[in-house]
C-alpha cells in the first residue's frame, strides 16, 4: 500500500483547485470571519452575565438560570470559533510554508 499521505494544506489546495494565493486569501477571510464571530459571541455572553444585575422581580430564579444557560451557550460558541481560528491559522501557516518552499 503505497498510499500518499498528503498534509492538510496540500489537501486544502487540491480541494479548492485554485491558485494557492487564492486559497490563502480564502483562509484569511475565514480566519477574519471566525474572529469576528468569536468577538461578537463573547460580547453577547458578557452582556448576558451583566444582565443578571437587572432581573425582573417575579420568577427571579428562572431568569437567573436562563441568563446563566444562555451565557454558557454563547461562551461555548465563542470557544468553538476560537478553535476554528486556530486550526485555520495552522493551515495557513502550513500553506505559506509550502508556497515558500516551491518558490525557492
Amino acid at each position: 500500500m503505497a498510499e500518499e499521505k498528503r498534509t492538510e494544506a496540500a489537501f486544502w489546495m487540491h480541494q479548492t483547485a485554485i491558485d494557492p494565493a487564492e486559497a490563502a486569501l480564502e483562509l484569511r477571510m475565514e480566519i477574519t470571519s471566525a474572529t469576528v464571530l468569536a468577538a461578537l459571541f463573547g460580547v453577547f455572553a458578557l452582556c448576558c452575565l451583566l444582565g443578571l444585575l437587572q432581573l425582573p422581580g417575579d420568577h427571579r430564579t428562572f431568569w437567573i438560570w436562563a441568563e446563566i444557560i444562555v451565557s454558557a451557550i454563547l461562551f461555548g460558541i465563542m470557544a468553538w470559533a476560537i478553535a476554528l481560528v486556530s486550526r485555520r491559522k495552522a493551515r495557513l501557516r502550513e500553506m505559506e510554508a509550502q508556497l515558500a518552499k516551491k518558490s525557492s
